[in-house]
């Protein structure tokens, strides 16, 4: 079907001329566009062919820019993805940005403020809340504990700013029941990989714990 098409519209290129071509109004002027990038896409396209879609373009110039903004962006996109993992980082030729992938690790305060939310969440849940509590409320001391989501260890509200849940894996994790990655890598906030070779235990973590046996003991159910 694909290639009837694209053989239809190979047909009405070599039927117009730059004296005689018909009007498109915008939708056309967009599908005609999303066309001719797709066509340029194809690594055996043939000669002939892309002389037509050169013709149309230059019939039609006002879908060359958005034709080349795409391709730009297409191929800065996917040079991004290798130059970010470079030791130095990288700047957007398109904007300057600089861009970076960091490895982090799980560090003592991510599981300080992980543990105390943990807690925190308990105590609210047993009052008949939805166990999301503000970060202000935890425990911690620098402010990389939002990393703690990356891990997968906790949620973000998507409703309250500021306001965060451990999940079960966060819950298993408090109580040194199982093992995570050491390392994970970030880019632009987000996680993007991890290290699968080193795990860790939060009792690998050198931190001041308390034992949430005890305090969640004294929590009313």
């Amino acid at each position: 079907m694909s290639n009837n098409i694209d053989t239809l519209r190979y047909e009405w290129i070599q039927s117009i001329s730059k004296e005689k071509y018909p009007r498109l109004n915008v939708e056309k002027s967009t599908s005609l566009r999303t066309w001719v990038f797709s066509q340029f896409d194809i690594p055996l396209l043939g000669s002939y062919r892309r002389s037509l879609l050169q013709k149309v373009c230059v019939i039609y110039p006002h879908i060359i820019p958005q034709v080349l903004h795409d391709i730009s962006i297409g191929i800065q996109s996917k040079q991004l993805e290798i130059m970010r993992k470079e030791a130095g980082g990288t700047r957007c030729s398109c904007c300057n940005q600089y861009v970076k992938e960091y490895k982090r690790a799980l560090s003592k305060n991510m599981c300080r403020f992980l543990q105390s939310l943990v807690y925190k969440s308990a105590m609210d849940k047993s009052r008949g809340g939805d166990g999301f509590v503000h970060f202000k409320e935890c425990d911690y001391g620098s402010h990389d504990y939002p990393y703690v989501k990356e891990w997968g260890l906790a949620e973000r509200s998507s409703t309250e700013q500021g306001y965060y849940r451990a999940t079960e894996l966060g819950i298993k994790f408090a109580f040194g029941k199982i093992s995570i990655p050491k390392h994970i890598y970030t880019y632009n906030g987000k996680r993007t990989g991890e290290t699968s070779n080193e795990t860790i235990k939060i009792t690998d973590v050198k931190f001041e714990r308390f034992d949430l046996e005890i305090m969640l003991n004294g929590i009313v159910p």
